[in-house]
């Protein structure tokens, strides 16, 4: 069993034997830290920590056991020393200016909503930007409040699709893309989906855009972001980039939501029947999806039909099996 003392120590080890073996993404990262808070005591940042910095880049709110699960879900640390190990990478990080959390908020629109996000600061962000040259230029903490639930909730979902790969041979989340990550291949400046994912079922691929329903807007402002799909499909520019138009995942905070979005899907793609031809919503609440089915046994609805479907068909997941 590893204590979290011991832990702690392995994670920061000796300074000079670090510098030894340091990869040179380690060095750079020391370097452009030292820059940026401009100050000369040892630093001792390492994988852990550029780990954290890319991970808030990315997602730009985490909470503290998202990042944990991110760091160490395959870590044989005992829990309690991957949250010692997560706080103290936190608590550096912040005494050095990179990272700052929100205030903890009262009833949130989603779980863990209402725990402290973490995200970039300005001088953070600058340091992102080395790891990701087109990383958008934004302000740290610009409407809080909705991004912390927006980014909570796509967290959870990625997470979701990530412990869906734990224990089942053949399958691996082959791509996770961000809103930004994806708007670049897709070409179009009025489509914008929350993320991308690859899902790997043997020698199957499971192409998806994800938008991630935070219940705020109505039912019309969700109809004409199907039509901006089907615009964007129909344009073709994406072509150089995607292999083929992905199918669209919509994660929802309640069943209802899910039920009054997949009726105001299925009346956006009768009126354009020729233009849509093809392409699948899929409508899922976020509680069936973190629930004990997780992502291969929640029911999904998909717009047009009136029978749900699974993630992955009993096709797909004996590919996975037969690979």
């Amino acid at each position: 069993m590893v204590s979290a003392n011991n832990a702690i120590h392995d994670f920061v080890g000796n300074p000079r034997e670090r510098t030894q073996s340091a990869s040179p993404e380690f060095l750079l990262f020391r370097k452009i830290l030292r820059s940026l808070v401009r100050e000369e005591p040892l630093i001792t940042a390492g994988r852990r920590e550029t780990d954290v910095v890319r991970l808030l880049a990315l997602h730009r709110f985490l909470t503290r056991p998202q990042l944990e699960e991110f760091l160490f879900a395959e870590s044989t640390l005992t829990p309690r020393s991957r949250q010692v190990v997560t706080w103290r990478l936190l608590g550096r990080l912040q005494r050095h200016g990179l990272v700052a959390a929100t205030p903890r908020q009262t009833g949130g629109a989603v779980a863990g909503s209402t725990m402290p996000g973490y995200f970039l600061t300005t001088a953070g962000l600058r340091l992102a930007s080395t790891f990701y040259p087109d990383l958008p230029a934004r302000r740290p903490a610009r409407r809080a409040p909705f991004l912390l639930a927006h980014s909570v909730t796509a967290a959870d979902v990625e997470l979701a699709f990530r412990r869906a790969t734990r224990g089942n041979p053949g399958h691996e989340l082959e791509l996770w893309e961000c809103d930004w990550q994806t708007a670049m291949k897709l070409g179009s400046k009025t489509l914008l989906p929350d993320a991308r994912l690859v899902y790997r079922l043997g020698r199957v691929l499971i192409d998806a855009f994800v938008e991630v329903d935070l219940g705020t807007e109505g039912t019309r402002f969700f109809a004409r972001k199907v039509d901006r799909y089907v615009t964007a499909r129909h344009d073709g520019d994406w072509r150089t980039q995607l292999p083929r138009w992905p199918l669209t995942l919509t994660i929802t905070p309640t069943a209802a939501r899910a039920a009054s979005l997949w009726d105001a899907t299925t009346a956006r793609l009768e009126a354009h029947p020729y233009s849509s031809g093809g392409m699948v919503f899929k409508f899922c609440a976020i509680d069936a999806l973190l629930g004990e089915s997780g992502v291969l046994g929640a029911r999904w609805r998909v717009a047009g039909k009136k029978e749900s479907s699974l993630f992955a068909t009993p096709e797909q997941l004996a590919a996975a099996v037969d690979a």
